[in-house]
């Protein structure tokens, strides 16, 4: 049987090119295109795409946040959350665009950026065939096909339709 070390990818996504080894990796993948949240915290009814995630999530309720910002008090249960987070305070940003020189305080952050200047848009619509930097920026353009409450011009979630529409559509 050939497999994943012969290279061999049988699981087709019917919404963009992906092709996975496993059908566990294609389930994981369709949530990009859904946005689907069927896991739900019981402890403060946030909702989360896959399992695993909201084993994850679960240990910010169970662990003690023993790491506390000395400038906001605000509390971590890691001290890389915290070390992460003091960048806010310091404005240091230690990750830095070779071709611009913008800097970031994520190594994620750069990585994404840098699609930018190679004109990479892996992420698309199935329904419009919008393309996106980033699979976050997709699953939230997916709420206006869902019929959530989003907004047609930027794609964020509306909390007060008066406010948003005058932001959203003035000329800058």
């Amino acid at each position: 049987m050939l497999g994943v070390h012969e290279g061999e990818r049988p699981f087709s996504c019917k919404h963009c090119t992906r092709k996975f080894s496993k059908l566990s990796g294609l389930k994981y993948h369709m949530v990009s295109h859904t946005g689907e949240r069927a896991f739900k915290c019981e402890v403060c009814n946030k909702r989360l795409a896959l399992s695993y995630t909201l084993k994850n999530h679960m240990l910010i309720h169970d662990r003690e946040r023993a790491f506390s910002c000395e400038v906001c008090n605000k509390t971590f249960t890691r001290s890389t959350d915290l070390k992460i987070h003091m960048l806010i305070h310091t404005g240091e940003r230690p990750f830095s665009c070779e071709v611009c020189n913008k800097g970031f305080t994520r190594s994620s952050h750069l990585k994404y950026h840098m699609l930018t200047h190679k004109g990479e848009r892996p992420f698309s619509c199935y329904v419009c065939r919008k393309t996106f930097i980033q699979s976050s920026s997709l699953k939230l353009h997916m709420l206006i096909h869902v019929g959530e409450r989003a907004c047609d011009s930027c794609c964020k979630i509306r909390s007060g339709p008066g406010i948003h529409r005058a932001t959203a559509n003035r000329v800058t």
